[in-house]
């Protein structure tokens, strides 16, 4: 419950006397050896930089999700499957609600204590009366290719982050996106960068 919530401009809930409120971080979590399942609400974000993360940024909005991490030894892995809050656009004769959805998965390279380097590719995908996708659930599976193997035209991002501690008190960090990525040389769309 915030007070200044209620002030804020891209503040969208209900106002009540003054106050507004919002749930960040509300979930229920199981702990195996080495692996973590999660499902509720939380914020999200990789790569060294919490707060200007090319793609997963904790200033972000909560996602609700079931979300998958997993350690083993030099490897970490993490995979998530979300719900964004849904869109209303405004036709000349109705109002189509889209609904929004968000599907990750990054492994975690960490071969020494001062070096790590991870991978991951994230999908935005939405539309009329659309569902959650199954296959963008599972962990394991190419987001890329699942979208072109099913016809559709979802929002696809590969991404690439590096972490170098070379002294204590220094740390050098970079992260390189990828956006809609061009495997094929057929039309001229897919010469986009």
């Amino acid at each position: 419950i915030d007070e200044t919530l209620a002030k804020d401009s891209s503040y969208t809930g209900k106002v009540w006397r003054g106050f507004a409120g919002d749930a960040t971080q509300s979930y229920i979590s199981f702990d195996l050896s080495n692996v973590s399942f999660y499902f509720g609400r939380d914020r999200l974000s990789w790569g060294e930089s919490r707060f200007s993360s090319l793609i997963l940024s904790e200033d972000a909005c909560p996602v609700d999700m079931f979300r998958l991490e997993g350690e083993w030894g030099i490897l970490k892995f993490s995979s998530f499957a979300g719900v964004l809050s849904p869109m209303e656009i405004e036709d000349s004769s109705r109002t189509i609600h889209i609904n929004r959805y968000l599907s990750g998965h990054r492994l975690s390279f960490i071969p020494c204590s001062w070096l790590q380097i991870g991978l991951s590719e994230t999908v935005v995908y939405a539309g009329e009366n659309r569902d959650i996708e199954l296959y963008y659930a599972i962990p394991f599976i190419w987001y890329h290719g699942i979208q072109l193997n099913e016809g559709r035209d979802d929002n696809t991002f590969l991404g690439l982050d590096l972490n170098l501690r070379p002294l204590h008190n220094l740390v050098l960090y970079g992260e390189l996106l990828i956006d809609d990525i061009q495997i094929e040389d057929k039309s001229q769309s897919d010469k986009e960068p």
